[in-house]
């Protein structure tokens, strides 16, 4: 049974990989056709530099990604605290300022290209693409008992989707335009509407909990301004987002993580997921038992319909079927839009996810 369904699940990604290849191949075959000025398009720049203009024109580009996701308000009222806040499961407090200095030096040090780091030890980095700063590092304080996820944008990688491997190609065919550093930007408001639903849950409540989450910008990051067009009717928009964030989350100690070869954790896993809306990513890897404690412990907070392009609220059986879904909603984008959904793809962010009322009135604020 284990040899049959990893086997299903490495036949699934194989074809995956067959789809996203063939639509690369697809969106680049035609150097010489004439630009459609009809398409959407975004316009990005630093902000000290306006002159150094970077465009975008892709029929996936929706207005919800770029000009909805990012809410400054909500994310300032969800930063990291000035003086102290006690760390989790520990007798021992985190001094925030210390954070932050150390923060700031592990920026100067990804800058610097640098492979380890002084107060910090990696704990994943294979969504980080150090040589052009682009992407998503994972690392753990060496003081504290704290996780820091660190984005880094630039002007030039938001309009160069298929410069950052086939996984961050196959989000922005499905999810309308969406890279890591802008779904980063959900997970602690998708953070809140999770704890409220498994909070309403008998289920769940006494079963489940979440790392606490925090929302920084290190002192050393720029400001990107995005421009767009022909997503909304005529209406030009425009926005700004931090080049480079964290989101610091509690490091749990895990007595082991959710194994896709245990029928018992993909069970559970599905079950949570279907609860839950799937408004967060089902990948087996975000679920793991707690030491000690035997709580279990859900440590990505992505709000997934964003990645994926849910409208509604699915329900699956198992992952074979929670698979095949993604392929089918990466074929529908790929392959199977009419010409006028390919012309004129304005979608408002009531039309993406008709039943997530919750992040609907989020992107709306």
């Amino acid at each position: 049974m284990k040899h049959t369904y990893t086997k299903l699940v490495r036949q699934h990604i194989l074809i995956v990989i067959l789809l996203l290849y063939s639509s690369i191949v697809e969106c680049t075959r035609s150097p010489h056709r004439p630009e459609q000025a009809s398409l959407p398009y975004i316009v990005t720049y630093y902000n000290n530099t306006p002159q150094d203009r970077h465009i975008l024109r892709d029929s996936h580009l929706q207005e919800y990604t770029f000009f909805r996701v990012y809410n400054h308000e909500y994310l300032k009222e969800h930063c990291l605290p000035e003086n102290f806040i006690e760390a989790i499961n520990v007798t021992q407090s985190v001094d925030c300022q210390q954070l932050r200095s150390d923060i700031d030096e592990l920026v100067k040090e990804v800058m610097a290209c640098r492979k380890e780091y002084t107060h910090f030890t990696i704990l994943q980095n294979r969504d980080f693409n150090r040589k052009k700063k682009w992407g998503l590092l994972v690392v753990k304080s060496k003081k504290y008992p704290i996780v820091v996820k660190l984005f880094i944008e630039d002007p030039i990688g938001l309009v160069n989707p298929y410069r950052k491997g086939a996984v961050p190609t196959f989000f922005f065919f499905m999810g309308g335009g969406i890279n890591r550093h802008l779904a980063g930007f959900t997970r602690i408001r998708n953070r809140d509407i999770v704890q409220e639903k498994i909070n309403s849950n008998p289920r769940w409540q006494s079963k489940i909990k979440l790392p606490r989450k925090w929302f920084l910008t290190p002192s050393q990051s720029r400001w990107i301004t995005i421009e767009g067009g022909n997503m909304n009717k005529d209406e030009i928009l425009k926005t700004q987002i931090p080049s480079i964030y964290c989101i610091i989350a509690d490091a749990i100690e895990p007595e082991r993580m959710f194994s896709l070869s245990n029928p018992y954790d993909r069970e559970i896993a599905m079950d949570i997921c279907n609860d839950l809306g799937h408004i967060i990513d089902g990948n087996i890897s975000n679920f793991m038992i707690e030491k000690k404690t035997g709580i279990t412990y859900i440590i990505d907070t992505e709000h997934f319909p964003s990645n994926v392009g849910f409208k509604t609220a699915p329900i699956f059986s198992n992952y074979v079927e929670w698979y095949l879904q993604m392929i089918n909603n990466a074929a529908s984008s790929m392959f199977f839009r009419t010409k006028d959904e390919r012309l004129n793809p304005s979608v408002t962010s009531d039309e993406i996810s008709l039943n997530y009322n919750d992040f609907n009135q989020f992107f709306e604020q």
